[in-house]
């Protein structure tokens, strides 16, 4: 009886690690599916035993090629971050589950304990609650009038940049953006102009969630859509769903923000929904779309409504290519202003090819004019500049060596005004460690010629390292505008000194004298702050 007993003890026990065994040879690994320039996707997720902040093996023909931690989640999917990389990931190679012995690498020459203790402080690093970036400065502006007429200034102001990321571990981030300036004048510029004023601007204000491989992304608050551009920035929320791993939709939709101060403007109000599309990777080729339609009314009436249409293509590193271009759907009061129902109203293309190993060429068309909104509608024709500025611009940058750069771009601009076309261009050159080591020297020259100037810019900048985190810049430069009657020149030297101290604090200032006898003025600017 005891025999029978132990017969079926054993039996129960092999048929038992044969499942496991089964089950883990099932789901010892998943495979890499997808890959963005941010991001690697892969085919399994909480049903298979896998949570935010696991780090785990991808491997190709049993040999480890790099490290990922999961950073979102869902049911069979997840997408991860690439935190050590012995050579680049590739579509189809397989991924360590948790459970899963880990193989054995070749490659890599660290014992498996230093690996886990770097993936391990990298990942506590990463999951850290309310991490505090941005900056805070304080600035001061002078302006010197030695001319005598009385027009002396001062510019102080602060601005600053705060985000506070994953906020109590809910992966929400909190941002905002401000400047303020006080403007002191000696005297104002004529008799309706105040001496001094205060201007404010709060640009964004917001609690968000914006990671580009999260399913969902959304913000509340004073935002700014990633995705509808042409919309602005709004007092309101936008609010995106990945419904694959190539097409994300979402809309967006609030007040116009009073740029001075944070009250919502509750009269005039702006929406927009988009679509996404995104093939390939950057170690190939890659294409991104967008498609949105937004528009925006004041108390009732039309400002605009317009269809906005966005291309990014990228091959590896040879070639880039953007374009845009906004197409305005014309109803009511801009129907009359327009004179037409639909009509193009942006278009820009621009694109960047590397020619050979360290030259590289860019081109750019610009089509883009002024839009007639609810502020313009009833400025008269000929005070309301809509022509069309087109303009061509192309050039080349160079950089034959680690300590050398430069470039030359020329661009032409043709009004519809009747006008003469704009003509301007510049080169610049730069070199690093000479005359010596540490220090730098960079030329530039620029040109632009109207129907009734001609105009010259050269400049010549030296860096010099003084100290430890000390650095000063000399400049010197002039610009000259010839006429047909005469001939303009201004000359200057620059001072400037950027110094850190106590890791995260900043101080700079700048010195600015005019040698001539037109401008006859200082410039000083004053800066102090601290990287939070």
């Amino acid at each position: 009886m005891k025999s029978k007993h132990l017969l079926i003890w054993l039996t129960m026990i092999v048929l038992s690690a044969a499942v496991l065994h089964a089950q883990e040879k099932e789901k010892s690994q998943a495979t890499v599916k997808y890959i963005s320039i941010e991001s690697v996707y892969i085919d399994a997720g909480r049903d298979d035993g896998l949570a935010a902040g696991d780090t785990v093996q991808v491997v190709r023909d049993n040999q480890i090629v790099a490290y990922v931690v999961i950073k979102n989640i869902a049911k069979n999917s997840a997408s991860c971050q690439v935190i050590r990389s012995v050579i680049n990931i590739k579509t189809g190679d397989k991924i360590n589950l948790p459970h899963a012995r880990p193989v054995e690498s070749l490659t890599i020459h660290t014992t498996a304990e230093e690996n886990q203790q770097k993936v391990s402080r990298h990942v506590r690093s990463m999951d850290r609650a309310n991490r505090v970036r941005g900056y805070i400065s304080t600035q001061n502006s002078i302006q010197i009038d030695d001319t005598g007429r009385n027009l002396t200034s001062m510019q102080p102001g602060f601005s600053g940049i705060l985000r506070v990321e994953n906020l109590f571990n809910s992966g929400i981030d909190f941002r905002m953006r401000q400047r303020s300036r006080y403007h002191k004048r000696s005297s104002g510029y004529d008799a309706l102009d105040r001496d001094s004023a205060w201007q404010n601007r709060f640009f964004e204000f917001s609690f968000s969630q914006t990671d580009h491989d999260a399913d969902w992304q959304y913000g509340i608050g004073r935002v700014f859509s990633p995705h509808i551009r042409g919309i602005g920035y709004i007092d309101g929320a936008h609010i995106s769903r990945r419904v694959s791993e190539r097409v994300r939709l979402g809309v967006a939709a609030g007040a116009d923000p009073d740029e001075q101060t944070l009250n919502v403007n509750g009269s005039r109000n702006k929406f927009g929904a988009f679509a996404t599309v995104e093939a390939g990777s950057y170690e190939n080729k890659r294409l991104a779309s967008t498609m949105a339609y937004a528009g925006s009314y004041d108390t009732g009436t039309v400002n605009r409504e317009f269809l906005y249409l966005q291309n990014n293509f990228y091959w590896a590193k040879r070639l880039s290519l953007y374009q845009n271009v906004e197409v305005d759907f014309n109803r009511g009061w801009r129907k009359d202003a327009a004179g037409t129902a639909v009509s193009f109203s942006n278009f820009y293309l621009s694109a960047n090819m590397k020619v050979w190993r360290f030259i590289s060429m860019y081109f750019s068309y610009d089509a883009r004019k002024n839009v007639r909104t609810i502020q313009t509608m009833h400025t008269p024709d000929s005070l309301f500049d809509d022509a069309l500025r087109t303009g061509l611009s192309s050039g080349f940058v160079f950089a034959p060596g680690s300590r050398m750069r430069g470039g030359i771009n020329a661009s032409m601009r043709f009004p519809d005004n009747g006008m003469a076309g704009i003509i301007s261009g510049s080169a610049y050159y730069s070199i690093r460690h000479f005359p010596r080591r540490g220090q730098s020297m960079a030329v530039r020259f620029s040109y632009f010629n109207t129907q009734f100037t001609n105009a010259f810019r050269p400049t010549l900048n030296y860096r010099i390292p003084l100290l430890h985190r000390l650095f000063l810049n000399l400049n010197t430069g002039s610009y000259i505008y010839q006429t047909a009657s005469f001939v303009t020149t201004s000359y200057y030297y620059e001072v400037q000194a950027d110094y850190s101290f106590w890791q995260r604090y900043y101080f700079s200032t700048n010195y600015r004298q005019y040698l001539d006898s037109i401008l006859q003025s200082k410039q000083i600017y004053v800066e102090l702050g601290v990287n939070l």
